[in-house]
């Protein structure tokens, strides 16, 4: 389960000068969602990523022979992202998801409804460039024919939020017939 304390102090002064302080505590317990999220939130549609360069090893719930990670970041930071629909972002049928700077620890959205799509292309690249050298190619599956679980780690990127279609409400929960 998710948890953070926040404490908020505040302080005043007293019409008599006596200053007085308090202390409001906050707390927030949520369950990380488990399990296959396709299954509870419908084909994606928005994944949030976590670029956590070097530092943890790839661990997923997609079957090994289906998600290809080539290089390492070395812990750059920052480092320059692009998640796409294929593997030469510079195709003229690429679909370019997520473009921008990112540093170390920092999350970035791969994102379909920002080029009006209703759910991500079956397979996602995340490629990560120091400048213009490509330090890191990351491909995984994204249509629900493998798992996508919150905590997933792709190389140097980890799934950390997931919105599916049936979360924003763009259709119906996928049923899934078996993993391909």
């Amino acid at each position: 389960a998710g948890q953070y304390a926040n404490i908020g102090t505040t302080s005043g002064t007293a019409p008599d000068s006596t200053v007085v302080t308090d202390q409001d505590p906050s707390h927030y317990h949520a369950d990380v969602p488990q399990g296959d999220q396709c299954d509870t939130s419908g084909k994606p549609v928005i994944l949030t990523m976590t670029y956590t360069g070097d530092q943890n090893p790839t661990s997923h719930t997609q079957d090994a022979g289906k998600v290809v990670i080539t290089g390492l970041t070395g812990n750059a930071t920052p480092v320059h992202i692009i998640a796409t629909n294929k593997s030469d972002p510079n195709s003229r049928k690429a679909k370019i998801w997520f473009d921008g700077t990112v540093a170390l620890g920092e999350t970035f959205n791969i994102d379909a409804k920002a080029l009006g799509r209703d759910r991500l292309s079956s397979k996602t690249f995340v490629l990560v460039y120091d400048g213009t050298t490509l330090l890191q190619s990351i491909n995984f599956h994204t249509s629900c024919s493998q798992p996508l679980s919150i905590g997933d780690q792709f190389g140097s990127a980890q799934l950390t939020v997931y919105a599916g279609q049936a979360d924003l409400g763009l259709t119906k929960k996928h049923k899934k017939k078996g993993h391909h």
